[in-house]
Parts: structure tokens; C-alpha cells; sequence
């Protein structure tokens, strides 16, 4: 068997993960599949005989997810695309809800028809994501956060299409338009979490310095970290944080090894003594022979730790990823049901039935 990573982009709830979950651990060759949202990854056990990383690939971006090999990045999500579509709705909600609460008949009988020029580009382009996830949601069989989304607006925003033409003065654009601008701000503290959770793993890998100085043909030059191959002496002055593990062969130095023993005492190295990745070499100068290179170094193998501290799940992330399997069908029923009991039942106005399930 063999194990790998993927770093899962798209994702925005517990359903997600246990869509991605399904239809990865559903292929044939494929022991396990573990998906963590707050890191945005998932691992994968298969059988490479069995199954390839592309098919992988196909039965995750099939689900409309985007996947990629892992491989260490942990870059900084770029929160633009959200901004994007939150700025303009956030802009059109505030007036539209003002209207709606506080200014009913603002513009007379142009009221309707103003709000509904409002709501339309928060309901179209800003909202348009939850109806593309909606449809990759039915197209899969498995409704998510996106259905209920998608459905309540537009039961909200369309019912208030129909009040405009049949000249009501109340209408139910505030309800759509505050719905997706919420939700939107929600999936920007989202995605702030999920950068603080990779942020232990980023500043990690940073503490590995991308260039050092190596001795290569009888002469020092500048070289590439991931390039250094075992065996090779490699030189740090003061100042320089040690790009691999290796054990010191000329030169005596003070080494600062807080980030690994916690010490802020800096250690003395002399010839033969060994030297971390990471470490800082801030007295004198010091040349060492490479022994652990790349995915060798007590660095990568930290890195390699907290990951899969990272994507293991704690029992109430299990928990929740159950109750994520059954929640939105639930919902539906509840809400088509609070609508029945109102409308059917009770005897209430069509309005009043119809804002009883947008709110459920």
C-alpha cells in the first residue's frame, strides 16, 4: 500500500469532507480515505497495482473539487475570490435591508422594483457559487450546504418577484440578499481559520533556509538547500540558520537550537559535534559534512508529525461528520414540513408559510 496527500480546494463543510470521503474510499484499490477541513487535505491509502493518483484525482474533481499533491505546499489561501463577491453584497444588503425593515415606502410604488434591481447582482453573481454547488450537489446525489442555500433564496427572492408584479407593498429580497451576505462572511472566518491551522506547518518549513553555502570543486558557492546532497561540507558564518543535519568537520561555533530543545541558551559545537536544520549558527564559522538531507531532517520529519497530527480527526470531528451525512436531508424535510403545517394545516397566509421555510 502506499500513502499520499492531497490538498483539497472547494471544501467548505463536514459534508464536503464526508462527499470527497465516499467517493474516494468507493473506488477499487483504495484502502482508506481521511479528509480534514480544517486543513483543506486528504490521505489517501491505496494500492497502486490497483489504482492510480489520477483516477484518484478524477474521483475528487468528478465531485466538483479541485485536488492536488500535497508535496509540503502550505502557501497562504488567496482570500480574493471572496472579497470579490462579499465586498458588492455587502454593499447592496445594507440598503436593501434598510428599506425592507425601517423605509417601506421609500420610493412609493417604484419600491418593489428598486429592491429587486438591488437584490439581483448579490442573488446572481455574488450568490452564484451556491448555485453552482448545488448543482454538482444533486448531479452527485448529495445535497450540502449549497442546497440549502441555493433553495432558501431563491424561494425568498423569486415569491418576492411575484409580490412586485401583484403590487404588495412588502417584500422578501432582505431575506435572500442578507442570507448569502452572512454566509459569505462566515466562508471568509472560514477560510482564516483554515490558515491558522496550516500556519504551525508554514512557519516550520520556513526556518529551513532556501540557499546555503556549499564547497563544490575546491570553492564556496551559493546553492540551492534541496539541492545539497549527502556527503557534500557546507559552510555557515555567524548569522546562518544550518540548511541540513550534519556533523561538524572544521571550526568551532555557538549554536542557537531553541527551536528544537527549547534551550535559549546557545550550545557550543566543535568538530564532530552534530548540527540541525533550522538551528542558527550565531558564533563563528563552522563547515559541516551533509548526513540527512531533504525529507531526512529532524525539520521535515517535525513537519511530517504535525500533518499527520493535522489530518487524524478528534472524536467530535467524527461526530460531526456523521451528523454532516443526514443534516441537510433533515433540513429539508423540517422546513417542507414547517411549510405544510403552516400553510396546510394552520391556515396561514402563503407569505407567512413560505418565510417559515426559508428560516428553517
Amino acid at each position: 500500500m502506499d500513502e499520499i496527500r492531497f490538498k483539497i480546494t472547494g471544501m467548505h463543510c463536514a459534508g464536503c469532507a464526508a462527499n470527497i470521503e465516499k467517493a474516494v474510499g468507493a473506488q477499487r484499490g483504495v484502502a482508506s480515505a481521511v479528509v480534514n477541513l480544517a486543513t483543506a487535505q486528504a490521505k489517501v491509502v491505496y494500492d497502486p497495482s490497483l489504482i492510480k493518483v489520477v483516477d484518484i484525482e478524477r474521483a475528487i474533481s468528478d465531485r466538483g473539487y479541485k485536488a492536488s499533491a500535497a508535496g509540503g505546499d502550505n502557501k497562504r489561501a488567496d482570500m480574493k475570490p471572496l472579497l470579490s463577491v462579499f465586498i458588492p453584497a455587502l454593499a447592496l444588503t445594507l440598503p436593501v435591508f434598510t428599506v425592507s425593515m425601517f423605509m417601506h415606502g421609500a420610493f412609493g410604488k417604484y419600491t418593489g422594483m428598486i429592491l429587486w434591481l438591488l437584490a439581483t447582482p448579490v442573488q446572481f453573481y455574488s450568490g452564484f457559487r451556491f448555485y453552482k454547488g448545488a448543482f454538482l450537489d444533486i448531479k452527485n446525489m448529495s445535497p450540502g450546504m449549497d442546497t440549502l442555500v441555493a433553495l432558501g433564496t431563491s424561494a425568498a427572492y423569486f415569491y418576492s418577484i411575484y409580490l412586485v408584479f401583484a403590487g404588495a407593498h412588502h417584500f422578501y429580497f432582505e431575506t435572500s440578499t442578507v442570507l448569502i451576505t452572512v454566509i459569505l462572511l462566515g466562508r471568509i472566518f472560514e477560510e482564516a481559520a483554515k490558515q491558522r491551522a496550516s500556519g504551525a506547518i508554514r512557519k516550520l518549513m520556513e526556518l529551513a533556509p532556501q540557499k546555503a553555502i556549499v564547497i563544490r570543486g575546491g570553492r564556496e558557492a551559493e546553492a540551492l538547500t534541496s539541492s545539497i546532497a549527502k556527503g557534500e561540507i557546507v559552510v555557515a558564518r555567524p548569522g546562518d540558520r544550518i540548511a541540513v543535519d550534519g556533523i561538524i568537520t572544521e571550526g568551532e561555533g555557538s549554536i542557537d537550537e531553541s527551536i528544537i530543545t527549547g534551550e535559549h541558551l546557545p550550545a557550543d559545537r566543535k568538530a564532530g559535534d552534530r548540527v540541525i536544520a533550522g538551528t542558527v549558527n550565531t558564533q563563528g564559522v563552522i563547515k559541516f559534512r551533509a548526513d540527512k538531507v531533504g525529507e531526512e531532517t529532524v525539520i521535515a520529519a517535525i513537519v511530517r508529525l504535525v500533518e499527520e497530527a493535522q489530518a487524524s480527526k478528534a472524536p467530535v470531528q467524527r461526530f460531526a461528520d456523521k451528523i454532516a451525512s443526514v443534516f441537510v436531508p433533515v433540513v429539508l424535510l423540517v422546513s417542507a414540513g414547517a411549510f405544510s403545517v403552516w400553510f396546510f394545516a394552520a391556515g396561514a397566509e402563503l407569505s407567512f408559510a413560505v418565510t417559515a421555510a426559508v428560516s428553517v
